[in-house]
């Protein structure tokens, strides 16, 4: 049995979306300190927190990337925010290692 099906992106195309200067809005859940040692450009750094995040996405539709060292938690946090009812979430494929590799 599996979970809910989880959007994703991967590297590559989130490479051309921010080269193509597509709007969205990306977010690092790293901690501080991760996030000031090396991040995406354009990311903001909010904690993996569901209600911290809820609060700084604009609208329920607004385009979202969520990202963090793996994949992992930003998954399960893309989940959280469609079960509050986010509709353009998807997660970063590996997250930020995948990306930056």
């Amino acid at each position: 049995m599996t979970g809910p099906q989880v959007l994703e992106i991967d590297g590559p195309k989130l490479k051309r979306m921010i080269t193509l200067h597509v709007a969205f809005l990306l977010i690092d859940i790293r901690s501080p300190e991760e996030y000031a040692r090396s991040h995406i450009k354009t990311a903001i750094n909010l904690p993996a927190d569901i209600e911290k995040i809820s609060k700084a996405i604009p609208a329920k539709d607004t385009p979202v990337v969520l990202y963090d060292g793996d994949g992992v938690g930003s998954r399960l946090l893309v989940e959280a925010c469609e079960k509050k009812g986010f509709l353009n979430i998807v997660n970063l494929t590996g997250g930020f290692g995948a990306y930056r590799d």
